[in-house]
């Protein structure tokens, strides 16, 4: 048996194609809707357009924000 090399170096950051993208935080709708990110009627539009029990990036809410704007 041969002994093991302690010699040997292992990279200490994984490899690039290993790393998966962080992943941008979610809230669920009383979160964004309790939150300082929107004005009042933002906020509003959020209460009717978010479902309940589903979570939102702060990025899709803006993005239903919109959405709903634009079918106005």
């Amino acid at each position: 048996m041969k002994p093991e090399d302690k010699t040997a170096v292992k990279p200490a950051v994984a490899p690039v194609n290993a790393v998966s993208p962080a992943k941008e935080p979610t809230y669920a709708k009383a979160g964004l809707t309790g939150s300082g990110l929107f004005d009042r009627t933002e906020r509003d539009i959020l209460e009717i357009a978010l479902e309940d029990g589903k979570a939102y990036t702060v990025a899709q809410a803006k993005a239903e924000i919109k959405k709903f704007k634009e079918g106005m």
